[in-house]
């Protein structure tokens, strides 16, 4: 049962998180699961704030359990999948970006999650949906320090140096 109380402090979560004041969102969902606690968009939200509070484990277990309720909550998947990938989990975070995008083959952040996924894993099929992301919208990957870095870790290879290869033929730009 829904308590009158859950819009309150959902509406009440999202200002206090809005205006960066983490700690005073988190409250406000917790006892906006109080009365709702099937509620995914709240167990979402939560999740967000204790990713920017720095509590990583938190923060994957309210989006695993907004993904509980509704296992296709992309917003969900996709914020699982990057702070699995951010810590180091690169086949764990690619298996969320695939349920993401077996939704929406669109989603721009989960093929980039993806992609960084596997780039992470050390797989080279990440190359192939790298070249495919830069001839979609190379200026998003440019400005990309995850990208960067992502790519100026990954071990030498043929498939390596061909997308070095194509993106120092971009104009300045988007390279």
């Amino acid at each position: 049962m829904i308590d009158a109380d859950y819009g309150r402090w959902l509406s009440l979560g999202q200002a206090h998180q809005n205006a960066g004041r983490s700690i005073d969102a988190m409250l406000c969902y917790r006892q906006a699961l109080k009365s709702n606690r099937h509620a995914v968009i709240v167990q979402f939200h939560l999740g967000e704030v204790m990713r920017d509070l720095g509590r990583r484990d938190d923060a994957v277990a309210a989006w695993a359990e907004a993904l509980k309720w509704q296992p296709q909550h992309v917003p969900s998947l996709v914020a699982l999948g990057n702070m699995l990938r951010e810590g180091g989990a690169w086949l764990d975070a690619a298996a969320q970006y695939r349920r993401a995008l077996a939704l929406d083959t669109r989603l721009p952040a989960a093929r980039r999650g993806l992609a960084l996924a596997l780039l992470g894993a050390g797989d080279a099929n990440a190359y192939a949906e790298l070249s495919e992301l830069i001839e979609v919208d190379a200026t998003t990957l440019a400005d990309d320090s995850d990208f960067a870095t992502a790519l100026a870790r990954a071990p030498d290879s043929p498939e390596k140096r061909d997308l070095l290869e194509r993106i120092s033929r971009m104009d300045g730009a988007a390279a």
